[in-house]
């Protein structure tokens, strides 16, 4: 224990001799550097749709054959595309997506376990609107609440996907998500596509971070109450 305090009382001389602006700017790079806690861990189950493996074309997949996912609406299953036969290039990262116009307006859902009551969590997947599928509309539900609708005009000439994160807030251990394509709207074979579904706990910072930013904090006192 003596050697730490040895070790440590230069730092604190140190912060006494720095002016209050001086120290405040330090404690903010402190807090801006600090790390995250350990890498997020993504709750949702097979957010790629590549557990599937379809090649380079398509597949449609009863209700039960798709690791997570089940579409909640009707009982024509789930439909998995390869970017191959998309018209353009797959989403960052992945080759397959689920098509919720796959025949019919579907909607598909998964139970997500695990969660952390009053926590908050990031959300986000990618949605893409393909050529020849007419004005699309995907609800997005997080528990019941309507998160967000992604919209496809229809007038892309070829696929287009966008990035959607969003912060929710678990009320439960286990909470639904769902993707449900609006019937009605557009090309009910075509479009409407998800992948990249991803939740994760907001990052906070590691407990060494914190002392850091906590000491620092202390110090800008002790300089305010010496010149005071």
């Amino acid at each position: 224990m003596s050697k730490f305090i040895a070790t440590h009382r230069p730092i604190f001389q140190r912060l006494r001799a720095l002016s209050a602006p001086t120290l405040a700017v330090a404690v903010l790079g402190l807090a801006c550097a600090a790390p995250a806690s350990a890498t997020a861990v993504n709750l949702v189950t097979n957010g790629n749709f590549d557990a599937n493996n379809v090649g380079n074309g398509w597949s449609s997949f009863a209700n039960g054959s798709v690791p997570g996912w089940t579409n909640t609406r009707n009982n024509d299953g789930i439909e998995i595309d390869h970017s191959a036969i998309l018209g353009g290039a797959a989403y960052t990262g992945t080759t397959q997506s689920a098509e919720l116009n796959g025949g019919t307006w579907d909607t598909i859902s998964q139970t997500i376990t695990g969660l952390t009551v009053g926590q908050t969590y990031v959300l986000s997947w990618a949605y893409g609107q393909r050529p020849g599928s007419g004005q699309q509309q995907t609800n997005v539900y997080f528990g019941g609440n309507l998160v967000t609708s992604d919209v496809s005009s229809g007038a892309a000439d070829f696929l287009t996907w966008g990035l959607n994160s969003f912060s929710v807030v678990a009320t439960s251990a286990t909470e639904v998500l769902s993707f449900a394509a609006v019937a009605g709207l557009g090309n009910a074979s075509v479009g409407n596509e998800i992948t990249a579904v991803s939740l994760t706990a907001s990052a906070v910072p590691e407990p060494a971070s914190l002392l850091l930013l906590t000491t620092g904090l202390l110090g800008l006192g002790f300089v305010r109450r010496k010149k005071a």
